[in-house]
C-alpha cells in the first residue's frame, strides 16, 4: 500500500498551504523563502504553480496522504532544459 500520493494542489487547498508557509520554523527549510502572510498569498501560490506547471519548466504538487488525504505538504521539481545532470529538492 502507497503511504503517500502527489496530486495536483487545488484552490480548496489555500488552508492548509497557509498553515505550512506561514510558520517560520517550517519555512526556515525550504527553498522559498518567503513566509505567507494571508490566505490571499496561498491562493497566488496555488495560481502560480499552476500556470509554471503549464510550461513545463516546473511542477508543484501536493503531498497527501493516501489513507486520509491529508494534504501534509508540497514537492516541486525543476526541468532545467540545457542541464539535465541538475536536480533539485
Amino acid at each position: 500500500m502507497k503511504l503517500i500520493t502527489f496530486r495536483t494542489l487545488t484552490v480548496e487547498d489555500i488552508s492548509e498551504l497557509y498553515q505550512f508557509y506561514s510558520d517560520k520554523s517550517v519555512m526556515k527549510y525550504q527553498s522559498i523563502r518567503v513566509v505567507m502572510e494571508s490566505l490571499d498569498d496561498a491562493l497566488i501560490f496555488v495560481n502560480e504553480q499552476y500556470l509554471m506547471e503549464e510550461s513545463k519548466l516546473t511542477i508543484r504538487k501536493g503531498v497527501e496522504l493516501t489513507k486520509t488525504k491529508e494534504l501534509i505538504g508540497s514537492v516541486m521539481y525543476w526541468y532545467y532544459e540545457n542541464k539535465p545532470s541538475i536536480c533539485e529538492n
